[in-house]
């Protein structure tokens, strides 16, 4: 008979799942131990995840079987039912854990083991009738033929705590929200989906513009497998200011400690100047018919070739006028004529722009609203005069779309076309 003792015990596979103890493989269980370390590029360079167990496996008491599995009349130390692990190989005077766990004398040939580690109830063994494994390891087959030591690979039980995660300090920074000295700024975690709230903090900008969450008491369970969390730093107004992703691995019987910087979303562009536009002259028509039945036609005495011959704009029937609603608010419309020059579009040989502003003031004159009105349901007809004798001409707006349909008199240098908006117009030509 073979004296067989526990030797050696893997505990802790970094960024892997550990494998089953089972003679045949299988696939790996969700509830196995692992320390993962995650940190994705994508998302944030600057937060820190890590997992680490919270079981130490030696604060568990251990139960053994063990059957003889080769049909030998010889079965010394076979044991069927559940039992305690009492004596181990040094003099520390331990009563819980696995390492040097001594199992006594056995009969020599092949052997199918099982261990299972519980939670200690009151500080002594628990009811195993109402208590499953944290931790086990089940049908490890060895072979003894001479005193042995058994290498055990465990996996998570039914029993495992639930992984958890606990959050260190984090901080925001932009060196611009030094000016806000003392505003509080507020720290929302989400996990897996938008409105799936984990914790929560607050915390003020110091004069340098930096936020140190720390302090967090929450520490919420999350389901084993893989989770995105979402940092968001919100302003008092509302305004999101920061935001980072951090990917983490739950296992049962972890926790994940998550801490770094939060990433501000100060979205920066460089600035030079463009294009320059010169205004030559402006002039404005304010419209006060109060008739919206009829056609309203204005005109300038002036038109882009910088002449007295007049420019006319000709408004389709209920799409401007001067109205007085039931609680005494009017609107007055003015149409604002600009002759231009400009850099943006130097081969032009003339240029305009036009803008409809709407006024709004109460009974007593005081003004309510100003804002632009430039889009129409149906076309406005436009027509001016630019330098005769010009071939190919064409007429472009702001932003370089062609007007179709223009009329262009060679001889009189007359220009009619049409359009539902109201902007900045380019007459180029040969």
């Amino acid at each position: 008979m073979k004296k067989l003792f526990i030797g050696m015990i893997a505990v802790l596979v970094v960024s892997a799942l550990m494998i089953s103890c089972n003679s045949e493989p299988g696939s790996p269980s969700d509830g196995r131990l692992v320390s993962v370390k995650v940190n994705n590029p994508n998302y944030s360079k600057a937060m820190y995840a890590s997992s680490v167990p919270t079981t130490d496996i030696e604060d568990l008491y251990w139960y053994y079987t063990a059957e003889k599995d080769d049909n030998s009349m010889f079965i010394t130390g076979q044991q069927r039912d559940k039992k305690l692990i009492e004596q181990f190989r040094d003099d520390s005077g331990k009563n819980k854990g696995l390492w040097l766990a001594d199992l006594g004398l056995f009969s020599t040939g092949s052997w199918r083991f099982s261990f299972y580690g519980y939670y200690p109830v009151n500080d002594a063994p628990p009811n195993l009738e109402e208590a499953a494994p944290a931790y086990q390891c089940i049908n490890l087959f060895v072979t003894i033929t001479e005193d042995t030591s058994i290498t055990v690979t465990l996996e998570g039980g039914a029993g495992l705590e639930n992984a958890y995660v606990k959050f260190g300090e984090m901080y925001w920074s932009y060196e611009g929200a030094g000016r806000q000295a003392g505003t509080e700024l507020t720290l929302t975690i989400h996990a897996d989906e938008y409105d799936n709230v984990l914790a929560s903090g607050t915390a003020e900008i110091d004069e340098n513009g930096a936020v140190v969450f720390s302090g967090i008491s929450d520490e919420p369970v999350l389901s084993p497998g893989l989770h995105m969390l979402l940092f968001e730093v919100k302003s008092e107004t509302g305004e999101e200011v920061g935001r980072s992703y951090v990917y983490v691995y739950a296992s049962n019987g972890s926790v994940i400690n998550i801490s770094g910087d939060i990433e501000n979303l100060d979205q920066q562009g460089s600035a030079y100047v463009g294009d320059t536009i010169i205004e030559y002259k402006t002039v404005a028509y304010t419209i006060t018919s109060t008739k919206d039945n009829k056609e309203i036609e204005v005109e300038f005495a002036l038109s882009p070739d910088l002449t007295s011959r007049e420019t006319e704009v000709e408004f389709p029937r209920g799409s401007v006028h001067k109205t007085t609603d039931s609680e005494g608010i009017t609107t007055t419309s003015t149409l604002i004529f600009t002759v231009l020059k400009n850099t943006k579009y130097p081969d032009a040989v003339a240029a305009f722009r036009l803008e409809l502003v709407k006024t709004k003031t109460d009974r007593n004159g005081n003004i309510i609203s100003v804002e632009s009105s430039n889009e129409f349901a149906q076309l406005v007809e436009i027509e001016t005069y630019i330098p005769n004798g010009l071939a190919n001409v064409t007429v472009k707006d702001k932003e370089g779309n062609e007007i179709s349909n223009i009329v262009y008199k060679r001889s009189s240098g007359e220009l009619e076309f049409k359009t539902y908006t109201l902007t900045e117009f380019y007459i180029f030509a040969e």
